[in-house]
C-alpha cells in the first residue's frame, strides 16, 4: 500500500463515510486493478486503509495519532486537518468554497491528505525524517528503496518517488500534493546538492496539465540555484 502496488484503483470508494468501519467494508469490497505487487497504480484507497489500520491498532483516533507521534513531538504548531479550521483565519484563502465533505471528517481524504501545512513545519517534517527522529534508520532507508519503476522512469518508494537522474546533475526524492486546485505542497530533496526544496501553493494541474504549480515554482528555484 506504502508504494501503491496493493492493486487498489481510484476510485473514491470511501468519499463521504463517517464511519471506519464503513470506510473499511468499501475498500475491501471495490475491485483490485490488477494483481497485487504486478504494477503500479496511484490510489488514495491504499492510505486512506493504513489510516484505518492505525485507528485499529492503536484504539486511537487517526488525528489524534497523528498529533501525538508526529505534530506535537516536531512543534508543527501550523498544521491542521481540514476539519479542524472552518472557523480558523490562519490559513492561505481559497478561490471556491470547499463542500461540506471536505470540511467534515470523513474517509474519502483521511490518512490520503487532508492537512494544512506550511514550508517550516514541512522542513521540520523532513529534518525529523532524514534525522531518523521519527522512525528507525533502518526503516527510514526503507522509505527510498525502489520497490517498482514505472514505464516514464520513475522509482517507486514508501510514500516517495525516486528520479535517478535529473537536469540538475543530482538524484531526486520527492513526494507531493495532489493534482486538484486547493491548498497543494511539494518536498523535493537533491542529495548531491544537500538541498530541499519546499513549496506550498494553491496551484493544482496547470497549462497541458501534465504538472502542477508547486512542481514549477520549485523548478525555477532548483534553475536559480543550480543554473
Amino acid at each position: 500500500m506504502l508504494s501503491h502496488t496493493s492493486g487498489f484503483k481510484q476510485n473514491y470508494v470511501s468519499d463521504g463515510l463517517t464511519n471506519s468501519h464503513e470506510a473499511i467494508t468499501a475498500v475491501l469490497k471495490d475491485t483490485l486493478g490488477y494483481i497485487p505487487g504486478s504494477s503500479f497504480s496511484y490510489s488514495n484507497q491504499n492510505f486512506q486503509m493504513l489510516a484505518i489500520i492505525i485507528e485499529k491498532i492503536t484504539s486511537i483516533k487517526y488525528e489524534d495519532f497523528i498529533r501525538r507521534e508526529i505534530l506535537k513531538p516536531l512543534k508543527m504548531r501550523g498544521t491542521y486537518f481540514w476539519n479542524e479550521v472552518n472557523n480558523k483565519n490562519n490559513i492561505a484563502g481559497k478561490n471556491e468554497v470547499f463542500p461540506d465533505s471536505l470540511t467534515e471528517r470523513n474517509w474519502g481524504y483521511i490518512g490520503s491528505g487532508g492537512i494544512y501545512s506550511t514550508p517550516i513545519d514541512l522542513y521540520k517534517f523532513w529534518q525529523a525524517i532524514i534525522g531518523n527522529k521519527l522512525i528507525s534508520k533502518n526503516n527510514t532507508e526503507k522509505l527510498f528503496k525502489n520497490y517498482y519503476q514505472t514505464s516514464s522512469g520513475i522509482n517507486i518508494g514508501f510514500g516517495w518517488y525516486i528520479n535517478d537522474t535529473t537536469e540538475w546533475n543530482s538524484s531526486e526524492i520527492w513526494t507531493r500534493g495532489s493534482e486538484s486546485w486547493g491548498h497543494n505542497a511539494v518536498i523535493r530533496w537533491f542529495p548531491a546538492k544537500k538541498t530541499v526544496i519546499i513549496v506550498c501553493t494553491n496551484s493544482g494541474e496547470m497549462g497541458d496539465r501534465k504538472t502542477t504549480g508547486n512542481r514549477i515554482i520549485s523548478n525555477y528555484i532548483a534553475d536559480f540555484l543550480w543554473n
